[in-house]
């Protein structure tokens, strides 16, 4: 995926969501900068993959961030792994295969945001058998999709809410491989909601490329 594909997918996503979120999508190969001494540790602990995962991806953050808050703060990271932004804004890392993404906003606009890619392939049914049903992997056959792709992009979407819903609900957080998820196509994204007991949330995902990305906006 070159560039301007990269682009295309930022600019969709956008065009979706409006000026109120950031996003920064790219190749872990390309994005690089500087971090914070905390995040700087944090990536010394790990492999020499993990750590260039994890730096690409803090920068593809840092990026969406400062785009919508001017300053280049530190993010923090949960014990669960998931990343704390500054007081006042929300966001979610992703990263797979080649690609790293991070979606940012603030909390006037959002409770919890999510944000996942996965590499656009087909799975084979013992695969994604394991988070959705037969039933839901059908509807692949009313927008013209392969079954298994159809899954992938199932599965990227429960990966984007998890995201979403998880720092919020903490150990409450639904099994959302049980979830009955349907995508509908609109313009060049696939869209659904999902709503919960206390939350509810907008979904979407497209394929670009050699890519799948999935976005989940939470608010109360």
């Amino acid at each position: 995926m070159d560039n301007s594909s990269l682009t295309q997918v930022e600019n969709q996503i956008k065009a979706h969501l409006s000026q109120n979120f950031s996003i920064k999508v790219g190749l872990i190969t390309e994005l690089d900068g500087d971090l914070s001494q905390y995040e700087e540790e944090i990536a010394d602990s790990m492999s020499v993959s993990r750590r260039r995962e994890f730096r690409a991806g803090r920068v593809a953050a840092k990026q969406a961030l400062g785009s919508i808050s001017g300053d280049n703060q530190v993010i923090l990271r949960a014990e669960r792994g998931y990343p704390i932004f500054p007081e006042g804004f929300v966001g979610s890392i992703s990263h797979k295969g080649p690609y790293v993404g991070a979606l940012v906003s603030s909390t006037d606009h959002c409770v919890g945001l999510g944000f996942d890619i996965e590499e656009d392939e087909s799975l084979s049914e013992p695969v994604w058998s394991t988070f959705a049903s037969v039933e839901e992997v059908a509807v692949s056959e009313q927008l013209g999709l392969e079954a298994g792709v159809y899954a992938n992009m199932l599965f990227c979407v429960k990966e984007a809410l998890f995201k979403s819903l998880s720092p919020l609900l903490r150990e409450d957080t639904p099994e959302l491989s049980s979830q009955v998820i349907t995508l509908k196509k609109q313009k060049n994204q696939y869209i659904t909601k999902f709503v919960g007991d206390q939350y509810h949330c907008e979904c979407g995902v497209l394929r670009v490329g050699g890519g799948i990305f999935s976005w989940a906006v939470t608010k109360r």
